[in-house]
């Protein structure tokens, strides 16, 4: 949710994806969110799309960047599926597709453990 929340914030305030300054730290924000969303909710980018529809809806958040977000999420999604191709076409070692390629280590089954402490709603 607080992914969801950054990333429309940024929109909403004239922040787009690039390599340098606050732009990068959305460009990471989205990065992690699609990552999280496949390898630890097992759903696609469409399937988060439609959340967010939701989540826009039911907190009543400004949605007039819903295609500039949407098309940010897919355009990583096809740069992950881009690079995995040509790692997999290559001999290199897993290692080499994170460091050259991006590709997350969730790919090749890695998982960060999320512990109870990390989100705790007690209290």
């Amino acid at each position: 949710m607080n992914d969801f929340i950054t990333i429309n914030t940024l929109f909403r305030i004239g922040v787009v994806p690039k390599s340098k300054g606050v732009g990068s730290e959305l460009k990471r924000k989205i990065k992690n969110l699609v990552v999280y969303v496949k390898y630890y909710c097992n759903m696609s980018v469409n399937q988060l799309l439609d959340l967010y529809e939701e989540f826009v809806d039911h907190f009543h958040l400004e949605s007039k960047h819903f295609k500039e977000i949407a098309a940010a999420l897919k355009n990583f999604e096809i740069q992950q599926q881009s690079a995995i191709k040509k790692f997999l076409s290559s001999d290199k070692p897993n290692s080499f597709a994170h460091d050259t390629y991006g590709i997350p280590n969730e790919y090749f089954g890695f998982r960060e453990k999320i512990t109870k402490t990390d989100y705790s709603f007690d209290n």
